[in-house]
Parts: structure tokens; C-alpha cells; sequence
């Protein structure tokens, strides 16, 4: 009989170890090593082993049959970027299909339609009018700053704003002190063209600059960094000089956010990612809760192991704050296997029972049995190491059970491919909304808060009742009703229902988003016929819709009856006077 490598091994005193962990041995361990790969965690290392054997107590050799190496491409292509993605398409869709249930059962086609269209409508916001001054250098100003006079203006300072970061990007440590005086040069003069700028603006708009978050947000950053140039000129000491510095370069990467507002095609991710900060909120909470639950558990079972490996002063479960920390490095998939596999190693000289591991003396009790509640003695305090208290007994328990499967693997299906998917669902429900609302697009709304903006030129969310017919008969199709004929419009105004339910304040006043709502509504029941269906009061859109209406008592119906009679109680008095004056003519007449 040829003896084996593992045999020789033997003979030469030498130890035989595993290169990996995992092995195929059965069929269970099997199952869990291809659960491991699909995370793609480590799948390289126990590719190369398989790569490398040569059999069973045969000393590996490197390369020795590179064709297994198709076994597990095609296994992580298969079951990694095919099977665990299509289980990352159920939880998505059901993720958006919970968000259409509607009472007991599903929303038909045509509520789906509706209700995507007023989600869309509810991002509907007020602009302030911006008016040209009269006075003549504001007027100039003005002239020079707005996009609609100049609009080389923002292609100007977009330029300067990449320019700008371009020049920050060039800084590296060890430049030379000419290199250093040229880009401080350039960032002078960056600094003055935005500082003028700013000036401009105010100078321009006046008040109305900062009726603007962008604006304020610019002229933050302006004043961030005049003060900043102002501190590194005045203060002396070069430990400061430095730390101003640092502060002025962060100040001055803030240009870069204002490309949002004046590149339009950045604003729609950036208000997607406004738009699901609530919905992630929410999600994140329950993510925090079973962090703390799955680490309170991991202090609990494994808090007492020894370190070793991969198990270490920055990786351990030794208290709640530690392995929270843990556990969210396992929920990026980074490194959950090395600790889980650190976990089983076994230990040298280590205590199965820590609670066992006290003096001699105090170990047992009258049966010879380990008290498994011993007190604690300050003599021979508990420690982590060895140094930290005299006569102090480490903490050196021995490795693992079998629960590190259940707890890894739990926490990786639950976390890394359930509740971290909620976030991915949630970002591509709001992109999907924020494209268009099926019936409406976003140059529609654009449309509808400009003609708004000349009602309500300080974008104060309501008009008057009176100007609904003068709004409806500037704004355009499919809201608006500017190309009908003026006998359609008066039809409208008295008849359509929608135009009717517009509500009312005390002040005589209609909300923006009511009058869009419902304009919207006339312009879905016009598309969808008898198929139209009202969502239900408790659905979160119509709540959302309702708040905007909470204390409006009246509707525009309700306002043309009041003024109708009124019209009609003239018109009887008119009427009777009238009749009256016949009358006391007649009788002078008659008495002539």
C-alpha cells in the first residue's frame, strides 16, 4: 500500500490542517458552502482549494485541475447573479404591490392609473413671481443674472463651479511651493467671481434672494468662505492656519452641490433621494432593531470565546457596542464567513464552562459539580486579559456550537438579502414615481405652477376664488382650458364637478394642490370613462390629499350658489323698485 501525504505527514511529526474551512464532506455541509459562495464571500479561496486538490489525504498541489473552476463560475453565475436576484425581484415587487392594497383587496387598473397620477400631482410646489425692478441698477442686474434675459450666466458659473473643482482635484501632498501659490490663485479668483455673483443676485432680487433654499444655500457657502479667508489671514498660529484651511477646502467642495440646482438633469435624482428619506427612515429603525436584538444574542452565546484569528480586539462580541459594529460590516457581506469559521477554531488551554474557570477552591460544590452561578469574589475579578487587574482569571472559553450557522446564516437571509432590499425597492418605487404620472408629465406641472406664480406671485399656496376662471382660462391643455371656446368654458365652470368640489377657505381662497388635484381627477375621468374609481379616505395618497383641504369648509360650488343669489336677490330688488316706480308713475298720470 502507497501510504498518503497525510501519513508521511504523520511520520514526520508534522501537523495536517485544512486550507479552508469548508469542505464538501456531506451533503448538509455541502448545502451550506454553496449558500456561502452565492453571497460571494470567499468564493475565490475555496475555488482555488478545490482547484488545488488532488484528493482525499493527498498533499494539495496549486493548479493542479483548473476545470473545476467552471464548477463554481457557473454555480455563481447561476445561483448569485440569476437565482438570489430573482429573489431580490419578489421582494421588490411585493414591497410595490403592498403599497397598492387598498382595503381588502387590490386597486383595479384604473385606480392605479389615478392614484400614480395625484402622487405625482402632491409634488406640486409654489414659485415666487420674480419680477424685473424699476430701478435701473437692479434692473440691470437683473438683466444679467436671470436665464431668461442672459442665460449664458448659469452656463457661465457652471463652468467656473467645475473649473473650480477641477483645481481642487489637482492638490496633492509634496506640491511644490509654485504649484501651491498657482492654485491658490486660481481659487482667489474662483472665491471673488462667486462672491460677486452673490452680490449680484441681492443686489437684483433683493428680499426675494432669500425666499430661495438654494439661494440661502449659496449664500452660505459664499459667506463660509469669506469668513474662512478672513481667519486665515488674522490668526498667527500655524496649528489654527492649518485647520482654517481645512475647513476653508470643505467650504469650497459645497460649490459642487449648486450643479443640482442649476444642471436640471441632476435634480431628479436628488429629489428622489429627498423623496425616500422618510421611507428609509422607517425601514432603518426596524434594520437598528434587529441589530440590537441580534447582537444582545451574540453577547450572550458568544461574548466568553477567546479571541483568535479573525476574532480580535476590532472584531468581537464582547459587548452590545462591539457587536453592533460587527454586524454591520456582516450586512455589507465583508468578512461575516472569517469570524463565523474564527468562532469554531478550537482553543488551547481554554474553559468549556467560563463560569467554571474560578479557583479550585470555589469550583465545586458538595456533588463535585460546577456551580454554574458562582459570586463573584474581587480577589479574582473576571478580566479580557491577564494584565488588567492582579490575580485577575481571563476570559478564556473554548469555541462555538453549532448555533454560529443558525445565527450567521439567519442574519445574512434576514439582513443582507431581505431588509436591505426594502431600501432598493423603495428607491425604485420613487424613481418610477417621479418619472411621470401616467396622464402627466413634468412639463405640465411646470406649466401649471408658472401660471400659478402670476396669481400668487409670493407663492403663499392659495388664490382667491374669484381668479379660478381667469387661472383655468390662461392655462393650457390637459389642465387648463385655454384653447376652448368661451361658451365651453362658461359650461365648465357652472357644470363639471371637479371644478365644483374645488374647496374654499374662510378668506375665500383655493389651495394649489386641491385645484391640481382635481383638475387632474377631471382630466382621469375624461381618459378612463365609468372605469374611474375614487380611492378610498383611508388610502395614504388621499390622506396626503386631504391635508391640504383640512378646515376648508366650502367648496367653489358652494361660493357661485352664494354668489348667484346674491345676483338673483339684486335682481329681484331691481326689479321690485322697478316695478314700484311703475307703478307710483301710473298713478300720477292718473291723477294729471
Amino acid at each position: 500500500k502507497i501510504p498518503t501525504s497525510r501519513e508521511i505527514c504523520a511520520c514526520l511529526n508534522g501537523d495536517w490542517v485544512q486550507t479552508i474551512p469548508q469542505n464538501f464532506n456531506n451533503v448538509l455541509r455541502g448545502f451550506a458552502l454553496l449558500f456561502e459562495i452565492s453571497t460571494t464571500e470567499s468564493w475565490v479561496d475555496v475555488m482555488h482549494a478545490a482547484i488545488d486538490q488532488r484528493g482525499i489525504d493527498i498533499q494539495p498541489v496549486r493548479d493542479n485541475n483548473r476545470l473545476w473552476a467552471l464548477f463554481f463560475v457557473i454555480f455563481l453565475v447561476l445561483g448569485a447573479f440569476f437565482i438570489i436576484e430573482l429573489f431580490v425581484g419578489v421582494i421588490i415587487e411585493n414591497f410595490s404591490r403592498l403599497s397598492e392594497i387598498k382595503g381588502l383587496g387590490l386597486m383595479t387598473d384604473a385606480q392605479r392609473q389615478w392614484a400614480s397620477t395625484q402622487q405625482f400631482i402632491m409634488r406640486i410646489r409654489p414659485e415666487v413671481l420674480l419680477r424685473r425692478p424699476k430701478r435701473k441698477l437692479r434692473a440691470i442686474c437683473y438683466d444679467f443674472i436671470m436665464p431668461g434675459s442672459n442665460p449664458w450666466f448659469d452656463r457661465f458659473i457652471v463652468a467656473i463651479i467645475i473649473a473650480n473643482s477641477i483645481s481642487i482635484a489637482t492638490i496633492s501632498f509634496g506640491d511644490s511651493d509654485e504649484k501651491s501659490m498657482f492654485l491658490g490663485i486660481l481659487n482667489l479668483i474662483f472665491s471673488s467671481i462667486f462672491v460677486i455673483e452673490a452680490a449680484l443676485k441681492v443686489i437684483a432680487l433683493g428680499k426675494g434672494y432669500f425666499q430661495s433654499r438654494w439661494n440661502i444655500f449659496d449664500f452660505t457657502v459664499v459667506c463660509g468662505l469669506v469668513i474662512g479667508f478672513v481667519l486665515k489671514v488674522s490668526i498667527s498660529d500655524q496649528r489654527l492656519v492649518g485647520s482654517v484651511s481645512s475647513l476653508v477646502s470643505l467650504i469650497r467642495m459645497g460649490r459642487l452641490i449648486r450643479l443640482i440646482r442649476l444642471v436640471k438633469q441632476l435634480r431628479a435624482p436628488f429629489n428622489i433621494m429627498l423623496s425616500v428619506l422618510p421611507g428609509m427612515v422607517n425601514i432603518g429603525a426596524l434594520l437598528l432593531l434587529l441589530f440590537f436584538v441580534y447582537a444582545v444574542c451574540g453577547v450572550q452565546l458568544y461574548s466568553t470565546i477567546a479571541l483568535q484569528g479573525e476574532l480580535n480586539e476590532q472584531a468581537n462580541f464582547r459587548s452590545v457596542g462591539n457587536a453592533m459594529l460587527l454586524l454591520l460590516r456582516f450586512s455589507t457581506g465583508e468578512g461575516w464567513m472569517s469570524v463565523m469559521y474564527a468562532l469554531l477554531e478550537e482553543r488551547e488551554n481554554c474553559c468549556q464552562d467560563i463560569w467554571c474557570c474560578q479557583r479550585e477552591d470555589s469550583l465545586l460544590e458538595e456533588g463535585g459539580m460546577c456551580d454554574s452561578n458562582p459570586e463573584y469574589d474581587e480577589a479574582y475579578p473576571w478580566c479580557l486579559h491577564e494584565g488588567d487587574y492582579p490575580n485577575c482569571i481571563e476570559i478564556n472559553g473554548c469555541s462555538a456550537g453549532a448555533s454560529v450557522f443558525v445565527y450567521f446564516y439567519s442574519f445574512t437571509m434576514i439582513v443582507s438579502f431581505l431588509i436591505l432590499n426594502l431600501f432598493v425597492g423603495l428607491v425604485l418605487q420613487a424613481f418610477e414615481a417621479s418619472n411621470e404620472g401616467e396622464l402627466l408629465e413634468p412639463a405640465d406641472l411646470e406649466h401649471f405652477v408658472s401660471v400659478w406664480s402670476k396669481f400668487d406671485p409670493e407663492a403663499t399656496w392659495f388664490i382667491n376664488a374669484s381668479d379660478v376662471q381667469s387661472f383655468l382660462s390662461r392655462l393650457q391643455p390637459p389642465l387648463g382650458m385655454a384653447r376652448q371656446g368661451s361658451d365651453e368654458k362658461g359650461e365648465l365652470f357652472t357644470k363639471d364637478p371637479c371644478l365644483l368640489e374645488i374647496a374654499v377657505n374662510d378668506k375665500k381662497q383655493v389651495n394649489i394642490v386641491n385645484v391640481a388635484t382635481l383638475l387632474a381627477k377631471r382630466l382621469a375621468k375624461e381618459k378612463q370613462g365609468d372605469q374611474f374609481g375614487e380611492l378610498s379616505d383611508d388610502h395614504p395618497i388621499q390622506s396626503r390629499a386631504t391635508r391640504h383641504i383640512a378646515g376648508m369648509s366650502s367648496t367653489l360650488g358652494d361660493v357661485y350658489t352664494q354668489e348667484a343669489g346674491v345676483i338673483l336677490r339684486a335682481v329681484v330688488r331691481f326689479k321690485k323698485r322697478r316695478r314700484l316706480a311703475e307703478q307710483t308713475n301710473n298713478g300720477l298720470d292718473h291723477a294729471v
